[in-house]
């Protein structure tokens, strides 16, 4: 019993260095449909994720907030005296706020409702409405300015 192994035809180094031809087959056109849904759907999360987070930040004083079109919904009442030109009394509180710059110019609207109790006069430097609702007093700065 012989473990050597002889070839049918003796190989020579140049059969050596020449690459066999394989077989070159078409893809399966189920792993082409798969291949572009699965791109298709992570293109789709990137989009979809990234979209999420800017407008998670977009509307926080200290994300996006009244920059590049992103309006502000929510100000805390030092802002919101700033953009009204007002010194509004201590333990008054924002219930609601609107406030987008664009190039052309923008619009502020916040209702700030009074603290019990406070009689004073409220002077701004935009435009003001005073109301009361439920017994409280409330104020509400409306201005849109354009450049």
């Amino acid at each position: 019993m012989s473990y050597y192994y002889e070839p049918e035809e003796p190989v020579t180094l140049a059969d050596l260095a020449q690459p066999e031809e394989a077989e070159k087959s078409a893809p399966r056109a189920h792993t082409v449909i798969f291949s572009l849904l699965g791109a298709a759907a992570v293109v789709a999360a990137l989009i979809v994720g990234g979209g999420w987070a800017l407008g998670a930040i977009a509307h926080t004083e200290a994300g996006f907030c009244g920059r590049g079109g992103a309006p502000c919904t929510t100000l805390p009442l030092e802002r919101v005296e700033d953009f009204a030109v007002a010194d509004l009394p201590e333990g008054s509180t924002v219930s609601d706020v609107y406030l987008q710059r664009k190039i052309e110019g923008g619009a502020f609207r916040a209702t700030v409702t009074l603290p019990a109790g406070f009689t004073g006069e409220i002077v701004a430097g935009v435009p003001s409405v005073e109301s009361e609702v439920d017994g409280q007093r409330r104020v509400t700065f409306d201005y849109v300015w354009t450049q």
